[in-house]
């Protein structure tokens, strides 16, 4: 058992918009790596990144002795918004630049960031 923070931040949306946008993949495709990009610009560390899937980001940190475990904790908390607050900033930048008429350009605005985090053994 290990004392750690899970955090798993997925795009709500993901499946309906990348389906309506299937023939427009390259729009789709960039728009998605846009904001997951914006969400990976506020880790630090100890936060890892386990794992991408898709439209989900895996993140964890675990307990040790480099680190003020409860610094990382505070830290970890204010994350999480900073997260949403980070993809949202994006989304709203790349819609009002958007001169594009694909589907994919167009619902954009659809797309919403959750985040499921723990804390605890593991």
């Amino acid at each position: 058992m290990q004392e750690m923070f899970l955090v798993i931040a997925d795009i709500s949306g993901y499946t309906k918009f990348m389906l309506t946008s299937r023939t427009e993949l390259v729009h789709s495709q960039g728009i998605i790596s846009d904001l997951l990009h914006a969400v990976i610009a506020q880790f630090e560390m100890p936060l890892t990144i386990s794992k991408f899937e898709g439209d989900a980001i895996f993140i964890y940190a675990e307990k040790n002795d480099k680190h003020d475990w409860q610094a990382v904790k505070n830290m970890l908390g204010s994350k999480l918004f900073a997260f949403i607050e980070s993809f949202d900033r994006k989304l709203k930048e790349l819609a009002e630049v958007n001169i594009c008429p694909r589907k994919a350009c167009l619902g954009m605005n659809k797309l919403k960031l959750k985040v499921v985090a723990h804390y605890g053994q593991v």
